[in-house]
């Protein structure tokens, strides 16, 4: 069971994955000649207010929406049962919670350093284009791993490498995927396809495990494996169906210079976007004290409750249950709750749910506040993709959701770094309830910023 990052689909893979180890100088040197109101239709080029009045007349299960709804679904799954097979697969290698641990760092780390360029760089491609190449490379990838498990060659190593190259190449296609979704569905219908989104993200986090340890137990690693080249290969035949309309790409200059500038665009309109630029300390904040959630509750599901792995993999369920139940709740909230509102009370109400958990030896309720806890952070999620991606101009969205993800994401590989440590140092219901009030008190602060509160 992963916690649902905040605001990590703003880089997000879901997945996805988008939020700083960059230093505040970098944002604070960034020269603009006057930040433009963004309450104003003024505030951005007029191109995007053409593309945004254009963005309202489409309807939502449109033949290319249903298509990256599927390559999505064939995707997601195909990458859940690889999670699990990669990880089982390096535990029979190894034996070491610490080459795990490699693994996960090797999958983390790419995300957060390549993000701000494959943005970037995806703002000059078709969007398409960029997530079918990123399908094929990670279909080769996979496929040679499998060939080299099936002759009996694999290392530990391979694995660490194919993680790297698969999170690095995955990097482009996250803002791709983030960037592509407004143009399908129009403005009137964001809130719903994000929700339709992430409750297809959380489902096929349910699926995939339970594919995947099938696969492993009853047929073999090598099919496991396999499961995953091929869904990335359907994803890909799914792909070629859908049909944005993007408009003409204007001519990019090419080299280090002209990149970094247009890097330097994208953090720009997040420095000028006073919403993007309250919420980011206040992601990154959550995000690094969230991270070792999951091996806390190892720790809290084995030694505390008793209950071992199958209590562990229940809660996981009913947090999964919780968040198909929050993607259902956002959407038809969309029109009836501010916005603002919504993000704030919910982030604020996961922080205290996590309190409940913490002091909470009945299984029972333990299970009712992971369910709620799912809940909330989905609906805190998809409202929170949705107000950012109608805030963000159209030909500038790659590279700021790249830039975010970097921003908001970049200490999560320190506080996984450390999680072991403290969790030999304290008692897991004392962690829990440390980053449970922390959290609160950063969502409590998340939710009172004038910029959070305004959004409709």
């Amino acid at each position: 069971m992963t916690l649902q990052d905040i605001a990590s689909d703003i880089s997000s893979e879901v997945p996805s994955d988008v939020p700083s180890d960059v230093p505040s100088d970098i944002l604070s040197d960034i020269s603009v000649d006057a930040p433009p109101d963004v309450h104003s239709k003024s505030s951005f080029p007029a191109t995007q207010e053409f593309e945004s009045e254009a963005l309202t007349t489409q309807k939502l299960w449109s033949p290319s929406f249903v298509a990256l709804w599927l390559g999505q679904l064939i995707c997601f799954t195909g990458n859940n049962v690889y999670s699990l097979a990669l990880m089982w697969e390096m535990k029979v290698l190894t034996g070491s919670t610490v080459m795990m641990s490699t693994v996960s760092i090797a999958t983390l780390v790419p995300m957060i350093v390549i993000g701000p360029i494959a943005g970037t760089l995806v703002d000059r491609w078709p969007k398409r284009m960029a997530m079918i190449s990123s399908d094929i490379v990670r279909a080769i990838t996979i496929t040679g791993l499998t060939v080299i498990l099936a002759t009996g060659h694999l290392a530990p190593w391979m694995l660490i490498v194919g993680a790297a190259l698969n999170s690095t190449v995955g990097a482009f296609y996250t803002p791709a995927n983030s960037a592509v979704l407004p143009i399908l569905v129009g403005r009137q219908n964001l809130q719903r396809a994000n929700s339709i989104a992430q409750g297809t993200a959380v489902m096929t986090g349910m699926i995939g495990p339970f594919l995947g340890g099938f696969l492993v137990a009853q047929v073999s690693m090598t099919a496991a494996f396999l499961a995953n080249a091929v869904a990335y290969l359907a994803s890909v035949i799914s792909l070629l169906f859908v049909r944005p309309n993007e408009g003409a790409k204007q001519n990019s200059k090419f080299g280090a210079k002209a990149l970094m500038m247009e890097m330097k665009e994208g953090l720009d309109v997040i420095r000028n976007i006073g919403l993007l630029r309250q919420l980011i300390p206040v992601a990154l904040i959550a995000n690094f004290l969230l991270a070792p959630f999951d091996l806390i509750l190892i720790q809290f599901s084995t030694n505390t409750l008793h209950g071992g792995a199958q209590l562990y993999g229940t809660i996981g369920s009913c947090f999964s249950a919780g968040m198909l139940l929050g993607a259902v709740a956002a959407g038809f909230a969309a029109k009836k709750v501010k916005k603002g509102n919504l993000i704030g009370s919910t982030f604020v109400l996961f922080g205290v749910t996590m309190v409940g958990m913490s002091f909470s030896r009945w299984v029972w309720l333990v299970l009712v506040l992971a369910g709620l806890m799912g809940l909330f952070n989905m609906a805190m999620n998809i409202t929170l993709m949705t107000v950012i991606q109608l805030q963000i101009p159209q030909d500038k969205m790659g590279r700021v959701f790249g830039a975010m993800g970097t921003l908001s994401q970049g200490a999560q590989p320190f506080a996984q770094a450390f999680a072991g440590f403290l969790l030999d140092a304290f008692a897991a219901p004392v962690l829990m309830l440390v980053i449970a009030i922390l959290a609160t008190a950063d969502a409590l602060y998340g939710a009172t910023r004038r910029e959070l509160r305004a959004q409709e």
